[in-house]
């Protein structure tokens, strides 16, 4: 019954009724009970009769039933919003009764107080719940410590509802902070965070003193103390708190990275350093001198600091977090936690370190790194932790350089990490090239020392596949697309490589163009990106006359002039091609209606009597139609599957295309009908009447209008006999010879799935070397682009005897970058048992899931590995 909702008639619940009313044992009570509670809670059960059962049978002096009878009636009231007066009425009359005081109570209090929290009425005038709110407070400071937690609950669970709590009550909620039980402790905190949030500018005296602080600051300061808690849940759930903070003062947020140095004459005058009296009388610029007697009264001082020393890894990586967050909302703030980021870059644990890491990278450029922390950060790149640097080299890209030697010492650090960690030449390469873009100024001081040029010695050519100089070029080259000078302090040689290295690594390298002196005047490259941006308009003006064509394609088969269908397809084609080499952004669409081109195609073949069937012969062209059938499907999931912003009215016509192709492949299994006996002809109508349905659902699931097409075909197999199918062949071949495709046109821009098989790579010179007939373990890295369902995707590994293995991705090891992007890490244990040959074929396959229980894979990308 907890599972789920099952209909149950009036009988059954007379039957319970009866039988509650007349059982002796007080077990088989409390479960009927229990069973007539999750029966009224559904909406179509009239829930009176039982209410008025259960609430009768309060009359019972055992404990037990009357927890279980309240736990019923709150059950109900969650669903039944009219009993829930009544219910409160029943649970404030048994918390306020004598009977409560007796120490067999207190498990009826416990459910009681769960009762209010969650059916007290959330609309009424906070004035009007005053005194119930008090009554729950009352028990605070109960004898029962699970009776002090269920009422801190009760109370968060109504704010959490939507119900307001008078400022007022602030007073005795705070005192639950120090109760000796954890579990009051962590209700207590969220709780007094609750406050904060519904009254931050509401005043009150801070710690019993004439000092007047906003509810809001206290509330801080006090879940600053939890943090320096004996117990390590109350230690990290304070922590965790305290980054969620809003409208705190600057001040304050200051003390968390102090420590306690009295100095100067006056009293009440203190200042906060990194644990160094400053000299003199007067404070150092990065100490904080505080002479409100409330801030030094305050718990908040050093906070930070000793969550980021604690014990407990949660603790620490807690404190990172709330660091992070709170760096976002105050720039001075956040110039003190930069130095206490850096420091837990030292951190023994790795979720720490990458915690410390992506919140400097939240940072960008609001602050900027000395030369002292940027030492820290690069020590970090030569990590062990493939994710540690990982996340470093996507700091490193938003990471704004303060000078030439910040830049140099980077640049450098990331090069030479390329030797002793090759697996991460992709985000390597993509953080150069990020350094690049973003200091182009300071790039071109450090030429001569990247490229080692001496103007005493001739200068050394590199190798176009050292993958120093690759690092090299991508800095230099994206560095130049600001700083044209650069380009006249570069060596001849360069300009012979770039466009082999531009072809290799094209995400890596901008778009160049060397002008005729190229070889002869260093320094003569324009961007191809600049002719883009002037003719993007015209592109997609371009695009837009393609797509218009295609709409002359339902004419060309009407007239049955397919020679004209077939010239305007090819054309089309070749002038979609150059879409996706003139317009990066609208290259996915262009891709999209290539491949749409070649449905077009099928269809002229199916429309094509003479070459498809000669006439009404439907044993003549079989294999053509087989053929032409399994492309349809093919392509109609490539696009439904590997394109994100496809339309449900897309879907529908991509759907339907996929019928054909069914219907293509029903006749030509119900012709061999006639010669194997072994096929069942009405179990393959029912197929085909399946995939109808499946179509019809999907249009009702998505307020679509059934086709028309597809209703002539329902028609026609639902008023066939599977005897009647071979003799009616030439009239269902006439529904595929005149089917027109409707014109489809995209107005979204859309988006391809695709991947980047990182590691392996391709490696004809040195080969790895395996022993065979013993399975073999292989680090398997790639990148995913435009993937919204991990699940969906496999890596599928192609054996030299044709037999594949597939892998399906963990979750756990796909890290996600950005929206829609993600980074694999897998282990792929393959089988090379009775395997002679000697390569290896690495594919990533989108794996489309289909309602008739058929599997398609769509190679995304391939890559070679010879063992």
């Amino acid at each position: 019954m907890n599972g789920g909702s099952a209909v149950v008639d009036s009988r059954t619940i007379e039957i319970l009724r009866r039988r509650l009313k007349t059982e002796p044992s007080k077990d088989m009570k409390v479960l009927i009970i229990r069973v007539l509670g999750c029966i009224g809670k559904e909406p179509i059960i009239d829930s009176t009769l039982i209410v008025e059962d259960l609430i009768n049978l309060l009359a019972e002096k055992s404990t037990k039933i009357r927890v279980q009878i309240i736990q019923s009636l709150e059950m109900i009231g969650k669903t039944k919003f009219q009993y829930n007066a009544r219910f409160v009425a029943i649970a404030t009359q048994f918390l306020n009764s004598q009977y409560t005081m007796e120490m067999s109570a207190d498990p009826i209090k416990r459910v009681c107080l769960k009762l209010l929290g969650s059916l007290v009425p959330i609309d009424r005038d906070p004035q009007s719940d005053e005194a119930l709110i008090s009554m729950i407070t009352s028990y605070f400071t109960d004898r029962d410590a699970r009776v002090r937690t269920k009422a801190v609950s009760a109370i968060v669970q109504f704010i959490q509802r939507g119900g307001i709590v008078l400022p007022k009550m602030y007073q005795p909620i705070k005192k639950v902070l120090i109760d000796s039980c954890i579990q009051v402790r962590l209700a207590g905190l969220k709780l007094v965070w609750l406050m904060a949030q519904q009254h931050p500018e509401y005043v009150v005296n801070h710690s019993g003193s004439t000092n007047r602080l906003r509810l809001v600051d206290d509330a801080f300061t006090r879940t600053c103390v939890a943090v320096t808690d004996t117990s390590m849940a109350v230690r990290t759930l304070g922590a965790s708190l305290l980054g969620t903070f809003q409208g705190v003062q600057t001040n304050y947020l200051l003390l968390t990275f102090g420590k306690e140095i009295l100095s100067g004459a006056n009293k009440g005058s203190l200042s906060l350093s990194r644990g160094k009296a400053p000299s003199g009388s007067e404070a150092k610029p990065e100490d904080i001198l505080i002479t409100d007697d409330a801030l030094m009264d305050t718990g908040a001082i050093g906070v930070f600091i000793q969550g980021l020393e604690d014990e407990f890894f949660e603790v620490r990586e807690a404190t990172v977090e709330s660091i992070g967050e709170l760096s976002m909302r105050s720039l001075d703030f956040a110039q003190k936690a930069v130095d206490f980021l850096v420091d837990m870059f030292n951190d023994e644990i790795e979720s720490v370190v990458v915690n410390a890491i992506n919140c400097l990278k939240k940072l960008g450029n609001r602050v900027r790194l000395t030369e002292d922390q940027l030492h820290i950060v690069l020590s970090t790149v030569q990590d062990s932790s493939s994710h540690v640097r990982v996340s470093l080299h996507q700091l490193l890209k938003t990471t704004v350089m303060t000078s030439i030697t910040c830049l140099h010492a980077t640049t450098s650090a990331l090069l030479a990490n390329l030797t002793r960690y090759p697996k991460d030449v992709d985000t390597t390469f993509e953080a150069l090239k990020s350094l690049g873009e973003r200091h182009s100024s300071y790039t071109e001081f450090i030429i001569e020392d990247l490229l080692r040029i001496d103007s005493r010695f001739l200068t050394q050519e590199y190798h176009p596949d050292d993958v120093y100089f690759i690092g090299v070029l991508i800095v230099i080259l994206n560095a130049s697309t600001i700083n044209k000078s650069i380009l006249a302090l570069l060596p001849k040689y360069i300009f012979r490589h770039t466009h082999y290295l531009k072809d290799k690594y094209p995400s890596y390298f901008p778009d160049v163009k060397i002008s005729e002196e190229g070889s002869h005047h260093i320094g003569s490259m324009t961007s191809d990106m600049d002719v883009t941006d002037v003719t993007e308009v015209d592109v997609g003006a371009f695009l837009e006359q393609i797509v218009d064509r295609f709409g002359k394609f339902p004419e060309f088969l009407k007239s049955r002039n397919f020679s004209e269908a077939r010239r305007m397809i090819i054309s089309n084609q070749r002038q979609l091609e150059r879409v996706m080499e003139l317009d990066k952004r609208l290259k996915d669409n262009a891709q999209f209606y290539h491949i749409y081109a070649k449905i077009l195609q099928i269809f002229v073949e199916f429309q094509d009597e003479d070459k498809l069937s000669r006439g009404n012969s439907w044993d003549d062209g079989k294999t053509q139609r087989n053929f032409l059938s399994s492309r349809l499907m093919i392509l109609s999931y490539r696009l439904e599957n590997l394109f994100l912003g496809i339309t449900a009215a897309l879907k529908l016509e991509l759907v339907e295309l996929r019928i054909v192709a069914d219907l293509v492949m029903f006749l030509d299994t119900m012709a061999l009908h006639r010669e194997e006996t072994q096929i069942d002809p009405t179990l393959l109508l029912q197929q085909f009447r399946d995939r109808l349905f499946l179509a019809r659902s999907f249009c009702s699931e998505n307020s679509l209008k059934y086709p028309e097409n597809l209703e002539n075909l329902d028609r026609a197999c639902h008023t066939l006999t599977p005897s009647e199918i071979s003799q009616n062949i030439p009239t269902l071949l006439k529904m595929i010879t005149t089917f027109i495709p409707n014109p489809i046109k995209i107005k979204n821009l859309l988006k391809k799935s695709h991947g980047q098989i990182i590691y392996p790579a391709t490696n004809p010179d040195k080969p790895a070397e395996f022993l065979l007939n013993f399975p073999v373990k292989i680090e398997f890295q790639a990148r995913l682009y435009n993937v919204d369902d991990i699940s969906m995707v496999i890596v599928q590994v192609e054996l030299p005897d044709g037999s594949v293995q597939n892998f399906p991705l963990t979750p756990v090891n796909c890290v996600s970058r950005q929206p829609l992007q993600h980074h694999l890490e897998e282990d792929l244990l393959v089988d090379l048992k009775g395997i002679t040959g000697i390569q290896l074929e690495f594919k990533l396959k989108n794996k489309f899931k289909l309602k008739i229980q058929v599997e398609t894979y769509v190679e995304m990308n391939i890559a070679k590995f010879k063992v």
